[in-house]
């Protein structure tokens, strides 16, 4: 069944789903014409009805939900970010003293 089907199932409108899945519309409206959703936000809807409906609603059970391609948020350790870099100045000549210069 497609995501329209349900909301129909369910006399929900699009501002109903994305209300009751914490989702925004814009959100509903791209899982209804097709376009990909994250992983997160197809959860939520998912989930949504599902409980609506008072039975177990799979990601495959619903036709035509598209999802983005899989993205770790997670920093990887010596990741480069795209903030700017922070220059360091230049350390200052160190002063030698008597002990060190009569060493030399």
């Amino acid at each position: 069944m497609r995501l329209g089907e349900y909301l129909d199932q369910l006399s929900w409108s699009q501002t109903d789903l994305a209300r009751v899945a914490k989702v925004s519309v814009s959100s509903v409206r791209r899982g209804l014409s097709g376009e990909k959703l994250s992983r997160r936000t197809a959860a939520r809807i998912i989930s949504a009805i599902s409980k609506a409906m008072n039975k177990p609603i799979l990601l495959a059970d619903v036709e035509g939900l598209r999802l983005a391609p899989y993205r770790n948020n997670k920093r990887r350790p010596g990741a480069k970010t795209e903030q700017a870099s922070t220059v360091m100045p230049a350390p200052l000549p160190r002063k030698t003293g008597k002990a060190e210069s009569e060493k030399l």
